[in-house]
């Protein structure tokens, strides 16, 4: 197969290698620029989950686990909650 691009006629094979791979994951990339979603935020979640776990070894109640994870999310922190006048 004879291709156009300049990289394919120097061989240099980074180059080669960048090129396969830009060419084949090529929809994904467009699509970000589209669409513009990111696994960010899952990321970041499943990040202070696997924290928690490592430093805690395991909590025994599932609620306070679930409460420890958005503490140190950040969901729990005063500036969210609602305070409501008694």
């Amino acid at each position: 197969m004879q291709h156009t691009c300049p990289s394919w006629q120097s061989m240099f094979q980074p180059l080669v290698y960048w090129y396969e791979r830009l060419d084949f994951q090529w929809d994904t990339l467009k699509n970000y620029f589209i669409y513009k979603v990111t696994t960010g935020l899952s990321e970041g979640i499943n990040r202070v989950i696997k924290g928690l776990k490592w430093q805690a070894y395991g909590y025994k109640d599932m609620e306070y686990f679930a409460l420890k994870i958005l503490q140190k999310a950040g969901y729990l922190n005063y500036r969210y909650c609602l305070i409501s006048n008694f």
